[in-house]
C-alpha cells in the first residue's frame, strides 16, 4: 500500500498529493471501476475452477459425513484494523469472498479463493475508500465431533492483493484463521471463521470475522 516507485508512508499510503478535488474524483472513479473488473474477473475464475471438477465423495463414516471432495464456499467477512498506525487511519470494512475448497480427506484441505476487499480510510476528508481484489490460497486442517456434525479447523496461507490502481502499490498478503463448521441436512453447510489478514509491504493488519455458507454436490 506504498505509493509505487516511492517509499513506503503511512500517512499518504500511496496517494498522489498534488491532485485538485476533479482529479481525485476522476482516480476514485478509475479505481473503482478498475477493482470491480477485476473483482469479478477473479471471482469467475475461481467459481470455473471449482464447476470443472465434479463432487466426488470422500469415503463414508461417521468422521465425514456429508462431504465432498470439493465444495464451493461463500463468506461474508467484516474487517477491523489491529496495528497501532492502522488504528488512526484506517477504518473497519468488509471482505466478500467466493472459495473453492479441496478436501484431500477428512482433516486436511486446500483453498482458493477470491472476492471483493474494501476498508474505510482517514488519510483525508472525504477520501474514498480503500478496495481491492484479493487472491488467498490456505492450507487447512480440521478435526470432527465425536457426534459427526461439527468440524473446528485451523487455517494458513497467504495471497496477493490487486488494487487495480497506480496510486496504490499492490502488495503480499497473510493470513491465519480458526473456524467453526456446522452440518446440514440439505447440502448446505454453515461456516464461522475468524481470522488475521496482513499485508507484508505496508505492515497494516486486520481482524476479520466471518460467516459463510458451503455447498456440498
Amino acid at each position: 500500500m506504498k505509493r509505487a516507485g516511492g517509499r513506503f508512508n503511512t500517512r499518504s499510503a500511496g496517494r498522489r498529493p498534488d491532485e485538485g478535488a476533479g482529479g481525485k474524483e476522476a482516480a476514485a472513479g478509475r479505481r473503482r471501476d478498475g477493482v470491480l473488473k477485476l473483482s469479478l474477473a477473479l471471482a469467475a475464475i475461481v467459481a470455473a475452477a471449482g464447476c470443472a471438477t465434479t463432487g466426488q465423495h470422500l469415503a463414508d463414516g461417521p468422521t465425514a459425513p456429508q462431504n465432498t471432495a470439493v465444495r464451493p464456499v461463500f463468506t461474508v467477512y467484516g474487517t477491523y484494523p489491529h496495528t497501532e498506525e492502522g488504528m488512526f487511519m484506517l477504518k473497519h470494512g468488509y471482505y466478500l469472498e467466493l472459495q473453492v475448497l479441496f478436501e484431500i480427506n477428512p482433516n486436511w484441505a486446500v483453498s482458493i479463493g477470491s472476492g471483493h476487499y474494501r476498508i474505510g480510510t482517514e488519510w483525508y476528508v472525504g477520501e474514498p475508500p480503500l478496495e481491492g481484489a484479493p487472491i488467498l490460497a490456505r492450507f487447512q486442517y480440521g478435526r470432527y465431533s465425536r457426534t459427526g456434525l461439527i468440524r473446528y479447523y485451523f487455517s494458513i496461507g497467504g495471497g496477493h492483493m490487486f488494487y487495480g490502481t497506480d496510486d496504490v502499490d499492490d502488495e503480499a498478503l497473510g493470513f491465519t484463521g480458526l473456524g467453526l463448521e456446522v452440518l446440514g441436512r440439505q447440502n448446505l453447510d454453515l461456516r464461522f471463521e475468524w481470522g488475521h489478514l496482513w499485508a507484508f509491504d505496508s505492515r497494516y493488519d486486520q481482524w476479520l470475522g466471518g460467516v459463510g455458507l458451503a455447498y456440498n454436490f
